[in-house]
């Protein structure tokens, strides 16, 4: 529809790369059914009589295998009118991947044990490990959204797991207030997998920022009136969180990082949020936050460096934190956080916009499920590595005699933290960083409160 020559509209001169950009778009609209540009589509889709949508629906599904993001910007009703209708035709080809075919059963087949009505297919696509954005609720008009982002080994194979905790998650925000919320599983990255770089990378996350605060921005677009918006990170899923909100712009209502080997910044501030509205959360016995510690030599002494910026859960971070428990035992705890308990119970909070009702953590140092790499290069680390130890003897054992142990555990490691916190204290002061010198006196005095508290619980225990 561009004009011949070299004059515009209204006989306005037009430059040669406007004119290109306009001929890409053009182009890109005839070449499929929706337009490739994702700030139209709610407008065009809008736009069209009920008759269109059904004739570009069907276009859709018969149209080349798209990306996870091709209907991104659509109403979620509309983006789930396509994508269910493309996916049915899919997986009524001979060959079509098992992947596929689960993800239709469990969206379309009422005897399916996960099967849920109010679910909406954002996106999806089979490149790669494969991609898929289900929202549980409609996220256009519930009052809140709540967005979890997966980490390492995430796949379309094996989401069901995760599709659960996003589930999970829907049944306990509305169960608490009908209605209220959309719950959104959102894996529309390629996650790292468990072999080289893997979750040692960076790259991912870089990679995966800008569509993830895409995704969200759109989301918040086109909300129908006021919305809560919290996006959720579990494992490296937090450190793609947080390089969104850092490199990327995403700006949700609150961000939540649980079980994190660190969000790519060293102080919630850096995240372009109010810090008050940043939270995270680690299970006592999740040994990832532990064993990330810092790519740097020189921060091995330092025990809030986790590999990708500073522990989010620590005072040094700056945000807030709430109770996730201690996790039934290493192996476990890491992938619990949305077992029934305090954990669930706080992110339902935050989701929920109760932010006054949540509980924080015992304590905002860490907790020792195994030695971290802060415990080894000091010369006093036989009292974070035996504290470990008694942490994870007593919690294994239980009951009368395991109590305590676990509580001398944590007594023991509190000194180590304390005088992890002394030797920071000093290398701050060398660096000329007095404030976090300070922070870390009074963390080291945290810690030795602590260390008494649970001394005084190992003896009460004997007698309880």
């Amino acid at each position: 529809h561009l004009p011949a020559g070299d004059k515009g509209w209204y006989g306005q001169n037009i430059d040669a790369a406007q004119e290109s950009l306009l001929l890409q778009q053009e182009a890109g609209r005839k070449g499929g059914p929706v337009p490739i540009d994702p700030t139209l589509r709610a407008t065009w889709w809008n736009g069209l009589s009920h008759h269109q949508q059904e004739i570009a629906a069907r276009e859709y599904a018969d149209a080349p295998a798209a990306d996870v993001s091709s209907t991104q910007g659509l109403p979620a009703t509309a983006a789930d009118r396509l994508n269910r209708l493309r996916l049915q035709a899919e997986v009524q080809k001979p060959g079509c991947p098992q992947r596929l075919r689960d993800l239709w059963d469990r969206l379309s087949n009422a005897n399916n044990p996960s099967y849920q009505p109010d679910v909406f297919l954002l996106g999806y696509d089979d490149r790669g490990d494969g991609h898929v954005v289900v929202s549980f609720g409609d996220p256009d008009t519930a009052p809140n959204t709540a967005v979890y982002v997966p980490g390492t080994g995430t796949t379309l194979s094996g989401i069901k797991g995760d599709l659960d905790r996003a589930q999970t998650l829907y049944s306990s925000t509305n169960g608490q207030d009908p209605n209220s919320t959309a719950s959104i599983y959102w894996l529309g990255y390629d996650a790292p997998q468990w072999s080289y770089p893997g979750p040692s990378s960076p790259t991912f996350a870089n990679a995966g920022a800008p569509k993830l605060a895409a995704f969200v921005n759109f989301l918040q677009t086109n909300h129908q009136g006021h919305g809560h918006m919290t996006v959720i990170g579990h494992s490296y899923g937090t450190t793609l969180v947080g390089a969104a909100c850092a490199q990327a712009g995403m700006k949700p209502d609150d961000v939540i990082f649980v079980g994190s080997p660190g969000v790519t910044v060293n102080n919630a501030s850096e995240l372009g949020l109010d810090p008050s509205h940043v939270w995270a959360s680690k299970a006592k016995f999740d040994p990832i936050p532990e064993v990330s510690g810092s790519q740097h030599p020189l921060d091995w002494t330092d025990d809030h460096s986790d590999w990708f910026g500073s522990d989010p859960t620590s005072s040094a971070f700056g945000g807030r934190t709430f109770d996730a428990g201690e996790g039934s035992w290493v192996g476990h705890a890491h992938s619990e956080y949305w077992n029934p308990g305090p954990s669930l119970d706080n992110m339902t909070r935050i989701v929920t916009g109760q932010p006054d009702e949540v509980t924080a953590m015992p304590t905002e140092d860490r907790v020792g499920a195994i030695p971290n790499l802060a415990d080894v290069p000091t010369p006093f680390s036989a009292t974070n590595i035996g504290g470990a130890v008694l942490q994870n003897v007593g919690h294994a054992v239980g009951g009368y005699w395991g109590h305590p142990i676990e509580d001398a555990g944590d007594s023991l490691h509190d000194v180590g933290q304390a005088q992890n916190n002394v030797l920071n204290a000093g290398g701050d002061l060398l660096t000329g960083d007095l404030d976090g010198s300070l922070n870390d006196v009074k963390d080291a005095g945290s810690d030795l409160a602590d260390s008494g508290k649970n001394a005084i619980n190992t003896v009460t225990d004997l007698f309880d």
